[in-house]
């Protein structure tokens, strides 16, 4: 048999293709296959108190991701939740900052984004300030649709976010709450990806301030009582094909007409398209003849984020009365080696009181793979970080570790180093061979909401209007989606400038400050 389309990934990228193809192409023939045990990509989900799920990889979706949205609308109505009832009228924040751990009400927050403190000198707040109006202003100068058409783009790839950081004269806390913000959101240090690439993640994503937003209107606001797994599932089961599990894919041969698909049978699976939606990085375990471009290898050889998520479910909400606050979220700070940040994941009408959260891969690598080691290591960094002994008393611990996957490699993204994203260019874009029958799909090749569920919709959306054209016998054109006029983002960009232009006088006083005292001003001990 000759498929029209293979689709290797039975993720959220892969499943939506898969959909996309046979919506546009009634009759086209497509076979989906995932290489794990059971569909679902990024997305696992588990059991997890009365009636619920809860995620160990893909969790969240915003208001913004409409999608997902109109996902969960159609297929699962009664089960999209909000966490954000149970975070109180004013919760508090735990982060460790300049080797202190200090709790940080909402309301004492700059921007809603929790630990930024207002309750600080005025030297604090002036550069507080002043770094943001310098990311908000490189980020408001990125291309969206072509990262690699950003003005200066190969000097911002060129450099670290780490370079970025340190380059500026700040107080040590601000410095080390830009760098908890790359690790609790990539689950990467700062040195380890270029700031085109951060830049080009947060813009996409509507921006700094809406991802590192917890609440209304931020990226973690709904989740599902069936789980972004059980949202999957029921979409799979939309399709006409019924996919193929456990069936990894060896090797791609797309030299000819027909692309050959090699898992291990006598003969290949033939297809007049192919569509690879699996992580770049599980990409790279496929050999392809010919090879491919230099710019795809690249991309596929970057390293994924080191997460492993873990749900800890309690008999009560512990937190909400804790050392005198009630707290929705932990961070344990900038050089985190433990558990990294935890987040309030309850479910309003007390179904479930957990705590979600990253742990480190220097915990679990110091931990090895006995269970029972791994478990008593998270329950004391869990104590540590919430400074509560009611930590180490869950009724329910379930720890993922995305490294150990051989499908997946990691969590919960690639994240690219310095020097790539500038060269990537038509990559996200063109198909791949002579025949151009080799096609990629993942949340990573997203221009809107790349990293999360929604990127991942997109990704496959667009590339199943792709094949579905070709399949028709269109003109296979690379996709070039609109692009935000250039001078919406110059505009953007000056107002930050603006902005950064009007506190001169009072970043003077503080340089004028800093001189006189010979170094920067330090958060006061409590």
């Amino acid at each position: 048999m000759i498929w029209d389309t293979i689709v290797i990934g039975g993720g959220y990228a892969g499943v939506r293709a898969a959909w996309t193809l046979e919506q546009l192409r009634p009759h086209a023939r497509v076979l989906v296959l995932e290489a794990a045990p059971e569909l679902g990509g990024r997305a696992r989900s588990v059991a997890c108190g009365e009636r619920c799920a809860l995620d160990l990889g893909a969790h969240y979706f915003g208001a913004d991701h409409r999608r997902v949205g109109a996902l969960a609308g159609r297929l699962a109505p009664d089960t999209v939740y909000s966490h954000l009832p149970c975070y109180g009228a004013d919760p508090a924040s735990r982060t460790w900052l300049e080797g202190q751990w200090r709790a940080v009400r909402r309301s004492d927050s700059y921007l809603d984004i929790q630990g930024l403190s207002k309750r600080v000198g005025w030297e604090h707040r002036v550069r507080i300030f002043e770094s943001l109006l310098r990311y908000l202003e490189l980020e408001a100068r990125v291309d969206v649709q072509a990262p690699w058409a950003t003005p200066g783009a190969a000097a911002l790839d060129g450099l670290t976010v780490a370079d970025w950081i340190t380059a500026q004269r700040l107080p040590r806390w601000i410095h080390e709450m830009w760098t908890l913000g790359v690790l609790n959101i990539l689950s990467v240090w700062p040195d380890q990806i270029s700031l085109l690439y951060w830049l080009w993640y947060t813009a996409s994503n509507g921006g700094f301030l809406k991802v590192a937003n917890d609440f209304i209107g931020g990226p973690q606001e709904f989740a599902l009582t069936i789980g972004m797994q059980g949202l999957l599932l029921r979409h799979a089961a939309e399709l006409r094909t019924t996919p193929r599990c456990a069936t990894p894919v060896r090797s791609i041969d797309h030299a000819t007409e027909l692309v050959r698909v090699d898992i291990g049978e006598a003969q290949p699976l033939l297809a007049h398209h192919v569509i690879v939606a699996t992580t770049p990085a599980a990409a790279g375990r496929i050999a392809f003849t010919p090879d491919l471009r230099p710019e795809r290898l690249r991309l596929h050889a970057q390293p994924v984020g080191h997460s492993a998520k873990v749900v800890l479910r309690y008999q009560e909400p512990w937190w909400r009365d804790s050392l005198g606050e009630h707290f929705n979220v932990y961070s344990a700070g900038a050089a985190a080696t433990r558990l990294e940040w935890f987040l309030d994941t309850s479910h309003p009408e007390g179904h479930q009181f957990t705590l979600s959260g990253f742990v480190s891969d220097r915990l679990l690598d110091a931990a090895g793979h006995d269970p029972a080691a791994r478990r008593a290591a998270v329950l004391a960094a869990a104590v540590e970080v919430c400074g509560d002994p009611r930590a180490a008393d869950p009724i329910q611990v379930e720890i993922w570790d995305w490294r150990d996957q051989p499908f997946v490699r990691g969590g919960p993204n690639t994240c690219l180093g310095p020097g790539v994203l500038s060269t990537l260019r038509d990559v996200f874009d063109a198909p791949e061979g002579p025949q151009g029958r080799v096609h990629f799909a993942a949340s990573e090749y997203a221009r809107e909401f790349t990293g999360y569920v929604e990127g991942a919709l997109a990704s496959g959306e667009q590339v199943g209007e792709r094949v579905a054209r070709a399949l028709a016998g269109g003109a296979l054109q690379p996709l070039t989606p609109p692009r935000p006029a250039a001078r919406a983002r110059r505009l953007k960009a000056l107002g930050w400038r603006a902005l950064a232009t009007a506190s001169l006088p009072a970043r003077w006083l503080a340089d004028l400050a800093r001189s006189l005292r010979g170094t920067e001003a330090t958060l006061d001990p409590r």
